[in-house]
């Protein structure tokens, strides 16, 4: 388990106000390279993951909090991995897919599950330490969706339109709730991680969150 994560900023929809942490950068850093490999970085796609990620948080839960029901969640790291009884979005570091599927997918989703921080490619750390505490925007609006191209192809239709992301391997797409929506951003907090990244010293700030390593589930 991982101890007294640290917060990085905050996510701000319409309505819904959610703190990011160090916790929500491991399970992102987890999932975009079981998404999209160790290179992910090299393209948008990083980026357009971790964005896609929190857009769907916060256009989500706009729209339940504006029909007066309550957020799903709780955490960016659980919208991710779900729990034991709920799927979670991504297929790699997911509680639910965990046990599901052949001796090869299964090894495989164990070790990115597994994965500490420092074994994260430095380009990733980076991308998503700067996406989760505000100091680099979201990209791929109006993106909520992303899957593997053939997936994605037989879902584009009238509510489904894709989003091109430069060198991506996945493909994104956005729904007709998330164009209408505001687009939300991720504002700074003034934690020493968050401060770290603003001033570019984010060697501090991964020795930081080293020290947290750990998981949520």
């Amino acid at each position: 388990m991982m101890s007294a994560a640290l917060e990085l900023g905050r996510l701000e929809g319409a309505r819904v106000r959610l703190v990011l942490t160090t916790d929500d950068a491991l399970w992102c850093a987890r999932m975009v390279v079981g998404e999209a490999g160790e290179d992910a970085a090299a393209s948008d796609e990083a980026a357009a993951l971790v964005s896609t990620m929190l857009r769907r948080y916060a256009v989500i839960n706009d729209a339940r909090l504006a029909r007066g029901a309550s957020e799903l969640w709780g955490s960016l790291a659980v919208l991710l991995t779900g729990t034991e009884s709920t799927r979670g979005y991504s297929q790699p570091v997911s509680v639910y897919w965990s046990t599901r599927g052949d001796d090869a997918r299964l090894a495989r989703r164990a070790r990115i599950r597994s994965l500490e921080w420092s074994a994260v490619p430095l380009s990733i750390r980076q991308t998503v330490l700067d996406v989760l505490s505000g100091t680099r925007p979201l990209i791929a609006a109006p993106a909520v969706h992303f899957a593997a191209a053939a997936v994605v192809r037989a879902q584009l239709g009238a509510d489904a339109v894709r989003v091109p992301v430069r060198g991506a391997s996945n493909w994104f797409t956005s729904g007709a709730e998330s164009r209408k929506a505001p687009e939300p951003v991720v504002r700074p907090l003034g934690s020493p991680l968050a401060g770290a990244a603003v001033l570019g010293g984010l060697c501090a700030a991964f020795a930081l969150l080293a020290c947290c390593a750990g998981g949520v589930a």
